[in-house]
């Protein structure tokens, strides 16, 4: 009669590897690890696409935070069938994190006066 294989814990990691993954894993769950990743992917191709100076790749990564995450959650109310990892939806994801950025970059061409935002050191 065959014997049932053990069950081996594959969680405990040895290394630095191992490490890093248990500090980071207890604050932020791998997913949005990725997701965060993926925005700064995305938002350096936007503003390679624009040809934007690199400080305001800093001061839109809020926005392109928020733009991912409330794309994101559209996706997944509508529970949409498009192309998702685990609980990210990438295309609803990028589609609303673009249009809030081009929304920015359009306000500040326009209006640059008006902001009078003061981050990191310029105003």
């Amino acid at each position: 009669m065959p014997s049932t294989p053990d069950i081996v814990d594959a969680t405990g990691m040895t290394g630095s590897v191992g490490w890093m993954q248990d500090a980071l894993y207890t604050w932020i769950s791998p997913a949005w690890l990725m997701a965060i990743v993926m925005i700064a992917v995305g938002l350096f191709a936007f503003h390679g696409a624009v040809g934007s100076p690199p400080r305001r790749w800093l001061e839109n990564f809020p926005i392109a935070f928020f733009g991912f995450a409330l794309g994101n959650l559209i996706g997944y109310q509508t529970n949409s069938k498009l192309i998702a990892v685990g609980d990210i939806h990438f295309v609803e994801a990028y589609v609303c994190m673009t249009a809030i950025l081009a929304g920015s970059n359009w306000l500040n061409r326009v209006a640059p006066q008006s902001t009078q935002r003061r981050f990191f050191g310029r105003g």
